[in-house]
């Protein structure tokens, strides 16, 4: 065991004796007190730490003295102007760049001159008194900004103050209690906060408590401010309009008393029940409630760093990355398949991260990759193909003009067209039409309204007007500022449209009015109704998106088959794009995964076109089945003839059709030229996918 400590080693622990300009607490400023830190180290066999002040800067005593005293002389300032008449607009503030000092001082020389010019100057009586806080997070990394705030405001006082004594009263103080801000916010006619952006601050809250039982005061604050959305009472303004916010404090300086004490109790019931303690009661059962309804098996994981991006995201233990195997498996048995494809975000990736879901990706062609997998897969008789999106119908087309077999989906599916179906072959697809017809569109004009006022107000927005729907995007607006508009608008046209068919959605980067009950769940919900009314339904289902519109299509086709037997349900593959809470069964990482799942799919597809037997052709032609069509191709002929016709007319293209009778029904019969290509001669009675064969190979 380690010697005792000698007298020696002991003398080690004590802290060093303070020397210099640390010995003595200065008069003022903040007194710098040490933090012992010690390092320790083995010697001789025992152990010896030695131990070196830290200095860190506290809070001085003297100096909280001093700014109480400062402020208590204040208070007695005040108190004499308000026994004289006067008026006070009261702001406490950190004095930093965000808070909108500057402005708040050059509104209020607005306000004079304005009403010095008519002569009423004198009359208002207000005099500004405006504290200044260091801010919280004040380091010496921000001394510059500070710095240069601090001499921006001196500017301006010494501006007012010489023009109109003792019209603004500035005060900066190293910190202020919630006693002390009080005591301010009692005397205060009216409490002015410009900041231009910011988090919580509670500042506007304790102004409309300090005056529950004196004569009414009235709050001007920001529209920026954290508190604007709670506090109805109080006059909104926008800073940056210097011009609005001196209207804005001369409307409190000429409000009567029975509006601002309206405007007092609107607030003070608002501030009486969402006291911190309701707040934290309500946080907790909200807790409970979530630890309550969360299933046991969810699997729960940290994304994103810092304290910006960091949260945590939970899904269900089964909620897995798509296997390809177990749907190739799928796909190749089932003999009535559904294809359904979301465009933007998931056969078209979106680079940015934060980048709207309307981004007109339709101007870019599809890559031959992703064309060359689409076209087969719809041309594969056992498939129906359709392509979604929020995109108008003539985008769309102009897209994916060359799929004449796809079946298109626009506008969340408002209009659709169908392609061909499983067994049922469609050279074209049919005309556009509506999921429900007759829809009232008479509440667009107010949209459009309400989405250009927030236009004009948000630098960057754009308002996109459909044929069904309206769309307002704030993609290329700041993130933080958008969403805050976006949300405020969505309250406005929750208001105003209270009675109108109609759903409010919000997705990445846009906010979308369109007809109620029409989005992409009740499409694919309608198109397999369709399945099972024309072709007797369906064996396989893939469907994949990547916004919070394809929800719906998983959410509809997991309602659909919910309740089935085992034995009657398809083949069910819900897919979201992205490892993300979903209602999805399975995810993939991007859209690079959807074009290689579409390349194996498009390998295993079904190819009758190499897969005809010649006792299939001889089945075909048994009677000898009439065939009209041109050329060498006009005659009845046997399933024999019929082969060494198509070898004889190599070097051209001849569409015939087959009657119906003779066990066939008619679909499109074409030879093509080159050796290896293939001829389609129509769909059997019966049979779930077209007969065909090749000519040469």
């Amino acid at each position: 065991p380690p010697a005792p400590p000698t007298a020696t080693t002991a003398t080690m622990f004590a802290p060093p004796p303070l020397a210099g300009p640390a010995a003595a607490a200065p008069s003022s400023g903040p007194l710098v007190v040490p933090r012992l830190s010690s390092l320790g180290h083995s010697l001789g066999g025992a152990h010896a730490a030695a131990r070196s002040p830290l200095l860190s800067p506290l809070p001085s005593p003297i100096a909280r003295k001093e700014s109480d005293a400062a402020l208590a002389m204040l208070l007695t300032r005040l108190d004499d102007l308000l026994a004289s008449g006067g008026r006070l607009l009261v702001g406490i503030d950190e004095v930093e760049r965000l808070k909108g000092l500057p402005l708040k001082l050059i509104a209020f020389e607005q306000l004079l001159c304005s009403a010095s010019k008519d002569g009423s100057a004198a009359s208002l009586g207000a005099t500004l008194v405006q504290v200044g806080v260091k801010a919280r997070n004040f380091t010496p990394a921000v001394q510059a900004d500070y710095e240069t705030v601090v001499s921006e405001i001196s500017e301006v006082v010494l501006r007012i103050n010489n023009r109109w004594p003792g019209a603004v009263i500035y005060m900066e103080l190293p910190t202020i209690t919630l006693a002390q801000r009080l005591q301010l916010w009692r005397r205060a006619y009216a409490a002015v906060f410009t900041s231009v952006r910011e988090g919580l601050n509670t500042y506007p809250l304790e102004a409309v408590f300090a005056r529950r039982n004196v004569e009414p005061g009235v709050v001007v604050l920001s529209e920026f401010a954290s508190c604007s959305r709670v506090l109805n009472g109080a006059i909104r303004v926008n800073p940056w309009h210097t011009l609005e916010l001196a209207e804005a404090l001369g409307r409190c300086l000429t409000m009567s008393e029975a509006e601002r004490d309206a405007r007092r109790q609107r607030d003070m019931e608002f501030v009486i029940n969402n006291t911190a303690s309701a707040w934290a009661e309500r946080f907790v059962l909200d807790l409970q409630a979530v630890a309550e309804e969360k299933p046991r098996d969810a699997q729960w994981e940290t994304i994103g760093f810092g304290l910006a991006g960091f949260h945590r995201a939970g899904w269900r233990s089964d909620f897995t990355a798509l296997d390809t195997t177990e749907v190739l498996t799928a796909y190749r048995r089932a003999r009535r398949r559904a294809l359904f494809l979301d465009w933007g975000g998931t056969l078209v990736p979106i680079e940015d991260g934060f980048t709207s879901h309307l981004v007109e990706y339709f101007r870019e062609r599809l890559s031959p990759a992703v064309h060359a997998c689409l076209h087969e897969l719809a041309s594969d008789p056992r498939n129906l193909l359709m392509v979604l999106s929020g995109q108008e119908s003539g985008r769309m087309d102009a897209a994916f003009s060359s799929l004449g077999h796809a079946s298109l989906a626009a506008e969340h599916g408002f209009c659709y067209r169908l392609g061909s179906l499983p067994g049922v072959r469609r050279p074209h697809a049919s005309e556009w039409r509506q999921l429900l017809p007759d829809n009232d569109l008479s509440w667009k004009e107010t949209v459009a309204t309400v989405m250009e006022a927030y236009k004009v107000r948000t630098n960057g927005a754009q308002t996109e007007v459909k044929g069904s729907s309206l769309v307002w995007k704030f993609d290329e607006v700041d993130p933080e500022f958008g969403l805050m508009q976006a949300k405020e608008m969505c309250v406005h046209l929750n208001t105003v449209l209270a009675n109108c068919p109609v759903a409010i959605i919000t997705g990445k980067g846009y906010v979308e009015v369109r007809p109620k009950g029409v989005n992409k769940g009740a499409m694919v919900d309608h198109v397999v109704s369709q399945l099972y009314s024309q072709v007797g339904g369906v064996d396989f289902i893939l469907c994949i998106g990547d916004d919070s519109a394809d929800e719906f299509m998983f959410q509809a086709l997991h309602a659909r088959f919910a309740d089935r037997p085992a034995g009657t349900v398809p083949a069910l593959f819900t897919c979201v794009v992205g490892r993300k809470p979903s209602s999805a069964q399975y995810y993939v990482n991007g859209a690079d995964e959807v074009l290689e799942l579409c390349q194996s799919l498009r390998l295993h597809s079904t190819r009758a076109n190499r897969n005809l037997s010649t006792s299939d052709l001889k089945g075909l032609g048994r009677g000898r089945v009439p065939i009209r069509g041109e050329g060498p191709l006009n005659s009845s002929m046997d399933g024999s003839t019929m082969r060494a016709v198509f070898a004889a007319t190599r070097g051209t293209s001849t569409p015939f059709a087959l009657p119906a009778g003779h066990g066939a029904r008619l679909a499109s019969i074409a030879a093509s030229p080159p050796p290896g290509q293939r001829a389609e001669l129509g769909t059997v009675d019966g049979a779930a996918e077209p007969i065909k064969f090749t000519v040469g190979q």
